[in-house]
């Protein structure tokens, strides 16, 4: 279900809302893109433990293969947090 529509009122497709946040950060002076938050959003989900599922539902993935692409980065990291722990 889409929750973001443009001035039109219908829903805006990746492209224009990625767009619409681009022109937004320039005018307040921040590098940054809409790619690079979604980016973010998925590292910290999968460093939370978010699952492969749980991904693709929050991002709107219809394969796992983006999902899997952050787990297989996070999984190592979270041993190695967890093992610390544990000494």
């Amino acid at each position: 279900m889409p929750f973001i529509l443009g001035a039109n009122g219908k829903p805006l497709t990746k492209e224009s809302f990625a767009n619409i946040f681009a022109d937004a950060c320039r005018a307040a002076g921040v590098k940054t893109s809409a790619r690079g938050l979604r980016k973010i959003a998925a590292q910290g989900a999968t460093d939370a433990g978010a699952t492969v599922s749980e991904m693709k539902a929050v991002f709107g993935w219809d394969s796992g293969r983006m999902a899997l692409q952050y787990t297989r980065t996070a999984d190592p990291r979270r041993l190695a947090i967890n093992e610390g722990r544990q000494s």
